[in-house]
């Protein structure tokens, strides 16, 4: 992996599974890596160069959630080099199981999440 010395990444749910492997990875390249978590405790892996900024009730979902999140990021004096929509929800269910609760969950999360985090940071990202 390249050297990413002074980059700093925003990773969605960086604090486990293939998101903390991505965190290990990119931390271990240079990269200040800014893991958001509505969970203080998860958000304590041990990583270098990890940033957490926690916001209460953060919620990938929606937009005013995210843009809290991502003001704190600004007005802690970081920048926002990249974004790694990571985060997700799992309903271990077969479809038959799955209420439709728990389907607009994931498909919140999953797609909607995706789409409100790069639409928040955008502006950030393109400056």
């Amino acid at each position: 992996m390249e050297d990413l010395q002074g980059k700093v990444a925003v990773i969605t749910g960086g604090h486990s599974g293939l998101g903390l492997e991505t965190t290990k990875a990119l931390a271990g390249a240079g990269a200040q890596i800014i893991v958001g978590s509505r969970h203080p405790a998860a958000a304590e892996t041990a990583t270098k160069n990890v940033i957490r900024v926690t916001v209460d009730e953060l919620n990938l979902a929606d937009l005013d959630s995210v843009r809290s999140f991502a003001e704190r990021i600004l007005a802690a004096g970081l920048h926002i080099d990249m974004l790694i929509n990571n985060a997700g929800i799992l309903r271990d269910k077969s479809f038959v199981k799955m209420t439709q609760d728990d389907w607009d969950k994931v498909i919140a999360v999953h797609l909607t999440g995706s789409e409100i985090c790069t639409r928040a940071v955008w502006p950030i990202m393109r400056e």
